[in-house]
């Protein structure tokens, strides 16, 4: 199977040898571990309505849901984690002095604080493997994790010790997946249902 999510990548000139996955494939992981290993060997385009949705949410828009907050405002930072072996780009990270804030866009999800900790678990999963690459690239402090949802409201979570728990689970899991090539346990659930994999997994 093509590994069609994997690279090395060059930092500083050197290369390192160690796979690169996604940071979103750690949402993917904590949401379905079989829904990951889809995405990481399945050639298939699967780019989803809420990541078209994100390309028309403007960087001004981002901005004026961060009207109130001081600090030098970053968008599309490019970030990687060798600890962790993942990459990619932080939709909007707030600077000042030293410490960092992640902003992540979802914009067909209602979210609440409440959601965040539970059913929607996996997209803190996501912000937190960003805000891990982060403080690897920049050498900063990730404080907070934004996010922004369907109401275009602002919610903030601190960045906590058991979400970075999570993260690192999730990676270790995803390198298991890529490693070995084998798909992790079918667990049945109403998600299911509405899974673009469904027929595929069901047949396995």
């Amino acid at each position: 199977m093509e590994r069609q999510w994997a690279r090395s990548i060059r930092v500083q000139g050197l290369e390192y040898s160690k796979t690169f996955l996604p940071v979103t494939l750690v949402k993917e992981y904590v949401y379905c571990p079989r829904y990951a290993f889809y995405r990481l060997f399945l050639e298939k385009d699967f780019t989803t309505e809420s990541m078209w949705d994100a390309k028309k949410f403007t960087i001004d828009h981002m901005m004026n849901a961060l009207k109130d907050h001081e600090g030098e405002i970053l968008a599309q930072v490019r970030v990687r984690s060798k600890k962790l072996g993942l990459h990619g780009v932080v939709d909007l990270l707030i600077l000042s002095e030293g410490k960092a804030k992640i902003v992540e866009a979802k914009l067909l999800t209602n979210l609440s604080r409440r959601s965040l900790r539970r059913r929607h678990i996996h997209i803190v999963a996501q912000a937190g493997a960003y805000a891990m690459c982060v403080e690897e690239t920049l050498g900063v402090s990730v404080t907070d994790l934004g996010f922004i949802g369907k109401d275009y409201k602002l919610l903030w979570l601190p960045y906590s010790p058991w979400i970075k728990r999570l993260v690192e689970e999730a990676a270790r899991g995803l390198h298991h997946l890529y490693e070995t090539e084998e798909p992790p346990p079918r667990q049945y659930s109403t998600k299911c249902y509405y899974c673009c994999y469904r027929n595929i997994c069901w047949e396995l």
